[in-house]
């Protein structure tokens, strides 16, 4: 989503030389999440933007749990505040709609081209944190700044914070063998990363959108692809899951009575 929206607001553009056009300093607030923001997929694309001349800096800011109420936070009451006053019940419907707030704006995500495997992409120009001997988990400050003192490469550090007690770790993020003797930053901006195949929604949600929710949809709204009727074969495996959960249920409550019959 970084990489799209820096791609539609022009900030990625070229001029005519080749050169990007660099921005001054790119901070990223999230939420301490380690399945969707904080690992390596995402915090290497800070170097990467900074080694490609987007930006001079780049900080990667993650909220300390238990304080986690920032300005998105409050963005997102804002879209409630919008939808709930409406009908939604398609994709294009919802976009629209909360393309009305005043407050944020809303890329609409095609997923034939926008869904980008930036993980396999960012690991071969860089090492991981735990590889640069640098921690992702106690720290909630990763930054990467083009530094000329740094060996003519992007310096990446970490810190647990901004007090004046947590110290800076630096790390070599760059991978040596990367390019192979050839000019890194050249190989860099010939490569891009590979589209992932979208292959559409869960097969229960599937299920659950044609079988259960299609009846209460406005008829003009019911070929909408959220209301399709799923293969086949789709229809199989939900029918194998949905007996094997009963099963493990039956099992579960069988071992529970004979556990209490033996107390």
């Amino acid at each position: 989503m970084i990489v799209k929206t820096l791609n539609e607001t022009g900030i990625m553009r070229r001029d005519g030389d080749g050169a990007a056009m660099r921005g001054k300093e790119l901070n990223v607030v999230m939420d301490n999440c380690a399945g969707q923001n904080k690992n390596n997929h995402v915090l290497l694309l800070a170097p990467y933007l900074v080694e490609m001349g987007y930006f001079r800096t780049v900080n990667m800011l993650f909220l300390v749990a238990g304080h986690t109420k920032n300005v998105c936070d409050r963005r997102f009451n804002n879209l409630k505040m919008v939808y709930h006053n409406a009908q939604v019940f398609t994709f294009d419907q919802a976009v629209e709609i909360l393309g009305r707030s005043q407050h944020v704006h809303v890329w609409k995500i095609d997923p034939q081209n926008d869904w980008k495997n930036y993980g396999e992409f960012l690991r071969q120009p860089y090492v991981t944190l735990a590889e640069a001997k640098l921690s992702i988990a106690k720290n909630h400050i990763f930054c990467a700044e083009w530094s000329e003192e740094h060996g003519g490469e992007v310096k990446f550090y970490t810190r647990q914070s901004a007090l004046d007690e947590h110290k800076e770790a630096v790390g070599r993020i760059t991978n040596p063998k990367f390019s192979s003797g050839g000019n890194r930053k050249e190989v860099l901006k010939s490569m891009v990363p590979a589209t992932i195949e979208y292959k559409g929604l869960p097969g229960y949600k599937q299920v659950l959108m044609s079988t259960k929710f299609k009846e209460y949809v406005p008829p003009k709204d019911r070929n909408d692809p959220l209301y399709a009727q799923p293969s086949q074969e789709v229809l199989n495996a939900e029918a194998d899951d949905q007996r094997a959960r009963r099963l493990s249920k039956k099992q579960k409550r069988e071992s529970t009575t004979l556990t209490s019959a033996n107390v």
